[in-house]
């Protein structure tokens, strides 16, 4: 069936093409896993729940502006709590 689809497609481009992107895929039953179930899985196999659990980000660097450095220390807090 797909061999014919493609054979169609080869001579009416436009109109099979068409049908077959707009029609024909979209009843295919696919079994795709959400965004959700990607990021756990992600979680799961890298051990990187662990950083949900992450409360203070400390953030180091260095602000240069007409030939002057300045050193800038950010500190995050959760929740929503920043001391620069």
């Amino acid at each position: 069936m797909i061999k014919t689809l493609i054979e169609l497609v080869k001579k009416n481009k436009n109109i099979y093409a068409f049908l077959f992107c707009f029609c024909i895929l979209p009843s295919v039953n696919s079994n795709a896993q959400s965004v959700e179930e990607i990021i756990a899985n992600h979680f799961k196999a890298t051990g990187s729940g662990k950083l949900l659990n992450v409360q203070t980000i400390t953030t180091r660097g260095t602000l240069r502006q007409g030939g002057i450095e300045i050193p800038i220390v950010t500190f995050n807090k959760r929740p929503n709590k920043v001391k620069i």
